[in-house]
């Protein structure tokens, strides 16, 4: 039997390409969690806050390396806002069995993404002009 991934590279640009528009300013590294619940949508995953702390609760549980949260702290860092637009996406494409499974695969392959759908990382196109 094949040792197969959990998510295939489609979806991977699909949730690449739902970061990219969620989160579209590349200076901003915290966000409140009122701005991640905007944001979410924005992208059309909205939840409720009380669904959010959930989710929040259960990635803690699974020990996802990509969610930085303290307890009693309402802002999240870039990595972690991430983390649950990808778990959210997930959970509203398949399930959340599924989005718990394949949330640190799906997570790890973001963020060793091709560079394109990353706003830090536009393509810069020199032009050289010349008088005539």
């Amino acid at each position: 039997m094949k040792n197969q991934q959990p998510v295939s590279n489609r979806t991977i640009t699909q949730i690449a390409r739902t970061l990219f528009i969620a989160l579209s300013d590349p200076e901003q590294d915290w966000f409140s969690r009122e701005e991640l619940l905007e944001i979410l949508k924005r992208v059309h995953l909205g939840i409720e806050y009380r669904q959010l702390s959930n989710d929040i609760k259960l990635l803690k549980e699974i020990n996802c390396p990509y969610l930085n949260h303290l307890k009693n702290f309402n802002n999240l860092n870039r990595q972690s806002v991430e983390c649950l637009i990808a778990f959210r996406w997930l959970v509203r494409n398949s399930n959340r069995h599924q989005a718990c499974l394949s949330i640190n695969y799906v997570m790890e392959k973001i963020t060793d993404y091709e560079p394109q759908f990353r706003p830090e990382s536009s393509i810069t196109i020199e032009v050289t002009a010349q008088a005539v």
